[in-house]
């Protein structure tokens, strides 16, 4: 019997394990990892959230989260001028070189709730984003400025940004 049979077989008997023979104990978030997810790099010189499709697989200097709706508006949410602005106040950095962006940052960052009133600009953004996404399967190089300038122009109404908060938020 090789080692890795005996390990295995001792796995197996164990009283905790979960569904799989390698789980110590039941692992109820499996499922989550086949989901299409918002990711981004914990250690990372500026944040950047991308999303991924269904079924792909994420290395683990990474981090994610799903949701059954709206990733898309969370995600350029996220990326928007706005939160890079309350990421430079907020998130532990590392001298002038970079962030530490662990989940429990991520997780209260100040994303404007979906109401029936606002739920136009969702769609709006939703849509900027689709038009970004297309353009950039087109041709990884596009240029989407533009549309991510009117996500960030969205995002400023979202949070009910005055012109001085605008001009604080864009370094003027």
């Amino acid at each position: 019997m090789s080692h890795l049979s005996r390990f295995e077989a001792k796995a197996r008997a164990r009283d905790d394990q979960g569904d799989y023979w390698w789980e110590l104990r039941p692992c109820a978030y499996y499922p989550e990892f086949e989901k299409e997810k918002v990711v981004w790099q914990r250690i990372t010189r500026e944040p950047t959230f991308c999303l991924v499709d269904s079924g792909i697989y994420i290395l683990d200097s990474m981090a994610f989260f799903v949701s059954d709706q709206y990733l898309k508006y969370e995600m350029a949410v996220l990326n928007s001028s706005t939160i890079l602005y309350y990421t430079n106040k907020v998130v532990h950095q590392y001298g002038f070189t970079g962030f530490r962006l662990a989940n429990q940052y991520v997780e209260v960052m100040p994303i404007p709730l979906i109401t029936p009133q606002n739920q136009p600009l969702v769609a709006q953004i939703e849509a900027f984003v689709d038009e970004i996404l297309a353009r950039k399967r087109g041709n990884p190089n596009a240029d989407t400025r533009d549309l991510e300038r009117a996500i960030d122009d969205i995002v400023y109404r979202l949070y009910d940004l005055s012109p001085d908060e605008i001009r604080l938020v864009e370094g003027g």
